[in-house]
């Protein structure tokens, strides 16, 4: 009977953490790989914030982070960042 509650005790995490691996863990790194990797290919962000902080803030929050690394890079604010920052030899591309 002890050892039966022994190995419940020890197993009963793994449960836990396959749920916080499946719908946390995996989508954060995942969205936030996507969002460095973005960001550095749109240098400069909207109000200026790093990939990095995105990144960060994509793991910590996931799908919802994803989100809002979304909203504001294709708003107005954005373009209108982008094509001030913008040289005029540099044009449309």
């Amino acid at each position: 009977m002890e050892q039966n509650f022994f190995l419940h005790v020890l197993f009963s995490w793994a449960p836990i953490s396959v749920y916080w691996l499946i719908c946390f863990i995996l989508p954060g790194g995942v969205s936030a790989y996507y969002v460095y990797q973005d960001g550095i290919k749109r240098m400069p962000l909207a109000l200026n914030v790093h990939p990095g902080w995105w990144a960060l803030i994509c793991f910590s929050s996931s799908v919802w982070g994803l989100l809002a690394y979304w909203i504001m890079q294709h708003s107005s604010l954005a373009k209108k960042v982008n094509n001030s920052l913008r040289s005029p030899e540099q044009g449309d591309e």
